[in-house]
């Protein structure tokens, strides 16, 4: 009477095995990213789910950095002058803030670049704006306009495209305490580092 080799049929079952599972495996996956392509094609979809990206990330920077109220803000074309040149505007489309400090994106919207001359010029030159005092500000126009948000210190960033182009920018406002106050991990040059890495990674979202 011929033996039956357990070993050579077991083998080849688990061989079977594996195949129909990575097939099934395979399929799936092509089924999702097929899902996940449908999905990138509906504006609104795309823009929920590069949001949800956005929110984590404002999430984690306020975590890190013990701040108030972290944003994003967008620049954009408005109207025209007579003269046909457009109107280069700003308008806050990302905001998250701890309990008990305001919301302030439904206010920042269209707020034309001119009319903040001075600092849109002193944060894309120096590729950050960082104030511990906002009463101090030589500009008097976005002094009053941080104070009336209650900001105490504010710290920003541009947020650029892969190719250099400046497409908004990324803040953290302190409100409850000015930022001298808190005991942060990061100190100066290591502090805009951090959220210049931050605003690296929403650029890509917002793309």
């Amino acid at each position: 009477m011929e033996l039956i080799d357990w070993s050579t049929i077991i083998a080849s079952m688990i061989t079977a095995l594996a195949t129909l599972s990575s097939v099934l495996l395979g399929q799936r996956l092509f089924r999702a990213r097929q899902i996940h392509a449908e999905c990138t094609k509906d504006p609104v979809v795309k823009d929920t789910l590069q949001s949800r990206n956005v929110y984590k990330a404002l999430e984690y920077i306020l975590e890190e950095l013990k701040g108030d109220r972290a944003y994003v803000v967008e620049f954009h074309n408005g109207n025209h002058y007579l003269s046909g040149r457009g109107q280069q505007k700003f308008s806050c489309t990302h905001e998250l803030v701890t309990e008990g400090t305001s919301r302030e994106c439904i206010e920042l919207q269209e707020y034309k670049v001119s009319n903040y001359h001075t600092y849109i010029s002193d944060l894309l030159d120096e590729g950050q704006f960082f104030c511990n005092d906002t009463v101090g500000l030589n500009d008097h126009a976005f002094s009053a306009l941080l104070q009336s948000k209650g900001v105490k210190s504010i710290l920003n960033v541009p947020i650029k495209t892969l190719n250099g182009n400046v497409i908004g920018i990324l803040g953290v406002d302190y409100v409850k305490s000015p930022i001298h106050d808190k005991e942060l991990p990061y100190k100066d040059q290591a502090l805009l580092k951090f959220l210049k890495q931050q605003a690296r990674t929403i650029g890509g979202y917002l793309i």
